[in-house]
């Protein structure tokens, strides 16, 4: 039986914990032992689910602002992942690991005695650095306003060039993890990857983001039953979701923006999907806004179905769940011309893409798909036929088990001069 040990920051929250934890869940069924390392273990979190940070570790958070200066310090991730050989696993999945949580020295020494492969969820890793780089995208001021926290969550890179990314990119330019295999979901990011040069001997294979929702029973669900379940009128429901709606690059100044822009007699309610979500409702004040968390796929499905558009008004993304959510419930996309979205969104065929950053430009879209019945229907049954052939989980977890056994069998080169790029087909 193959082995895996998925490395991630936590078990849930964002997208990135999602892809890990539901290949976790999902590579038993393959025949395939699946172990996962958390940075920090929360209370919620299943019992063999193990944290690799000492207890005290938390204590000295405000460190991580200067990752090469204090890599030394991830005692707990040392200790564990130093202690592992291919006698443990025969593959390591590595996630996003630039939390804090995990020294990267320590996973890079992992990923020379044990094959690895590495999903790319953001641009942290070919940008040296930097979560999203929103130069260009909005003005020096607004992304200072927006950067809030500790440096290292800072989304920019020429507006800031300071000593503190110069000593970042120095340190992940020595320290970086060299897998074998690079997964990129988004043609976006199989492209920065390759063309940032960070990965040399790896190869750069692109797998589209699986997800569950197609097979949840309340994709189908009534739409005013949804929106009555979730104390909302018959109207039409604009969404907006995210892990935490409060981060700069996820653009909700500007999905509030389109929002206020609309035209009024449509009566547009907005629901609120994610973490901040009272602090965003109070400026979208005097229309009606309904806040929830959901906890499980089943309460995404009816928060999808409750809508009648999702915007993702983000100024960085990969290949967002949001996106392949929404369309698994029939709900057509707005968003702005980033990262994988126009992938997600096809030829208009699934949503709207604006061809520029304005909320102005959203806006009008929004309006004209709220009120072409025929459009918005074309759109929502493209987009769950989409889903269905292109990210299913079963054809999603086949992929990733075929490239594992494809590293496990050597046949990715140790020795190209350039990363390669390998689509796999569904």
């Amino acid at each position: 039986m193959m082995r895996i040990l998925q490395l991630n920051m936590n078990y849930s929250g964002t997208g990135a914990d999602r892809c890990a934890r539901e290949l976790y869940e999902g590579l038993p069924g393959l025949g395939i032992k699946s172990e996962m390392w958390v940075g920090d273990r929360r209370p919620n979190d299943p019992p063999e689910v193990q944290g690799v940070r000492e207890s005290w570790e938390r204590y000295l958070a405000p460190l991580e602002a200067f990752p090469d200066l204090t890599d030394w310090r991830h005692r707990g991730c040392i200790t564990r992942l130093n202690s592992l050989s291919s006698r443990d696993f025969d593959v390591v999945h590595i996630h996003n690991i630039h939390s804090g949580s995990f020294s990267i020295r320590a996973v890079r020494d992992l990923a020379k005695r044990i094959p690895s492969v590495w999903t790319l969820h953001d641009e942290w890793a070919p940008n040296g650095g930097l979560t999203y780089n929103l130069t260009g995208k909005i003005s020096p001021a607004e992304t200072m306003r927006l950067s809030r926290g500790p440096l290292r969550h800072i989304p920019y890179h020429r507006y800031h060039e300071n000593y503190k990314w110069r000593r970042t990119r120095r340190f992940l330019r020595d320290c970086l993890p060299q897998p074998a295999v690079v997964i990129c979901p988004s043609r976006y990011m199989a492209d920065l990857a390759r063309d940032a040069r960070v990965f040399p001997n790896s190869e750069i294979v692109h797998i589209p983001n699986g997800t569950r929702m197609p097979a949840m029973p309340e994709t189908s669900m009534n739409r005013n039953e949804a929106k009555a379940s979730l104390g909302l009128g018959t109207g039409p429901v604009v969404l907006m979701a995210s892990a935490n709606l409060a981060q700069a690059h996820k653009g909700t100044d500007l999905g509030i923006a389109a929002i206020q822009k609309l035209d009024s007699r449509l009566g547009v309610q907005v629901l609120l999907v994610g973490g901040s979500g009272n602090e965003v409702a109070e400026s979208l004040r005097p229309t009606p806004v309904v806040c929830i968390n959901a906890t499980n796929d089943a309460q995404l499905a009816r928060a999808y179905r409750a809508a009648d558009i999702t915007i993702i008004p983000s100024l960085g993304e990969n290949f967002p769940y949001v996106g392949l959510e929404s369309l698994a419930c029939g709900t057509p996309l707005v968003s702005f011309n980033i990262g994988g979205l126009p992938e997600i969104i096809g030829q208009n065929e699934r949503g709207i893409v604006c061809q520029t950053l304005d909320p102005g430009e959203m806006s009008r879209h929004l309006n004209d798909l709220l009120s072409s019945p025929a459009v918005w229907e074309r759109m929502s049954s493209q987009g769950v036929k989409w889903v269905r052939q292109t990210c299913g989980m079963p054809a999603y977890l086949e992929n990733i088990a075929q490239t594992y056994d494809r590293v496990l069998r050597n046949q990715v080169s140790e020795t190209a001069p350039h990363p390669s790029e390998v689509t796999i087909n569904r």
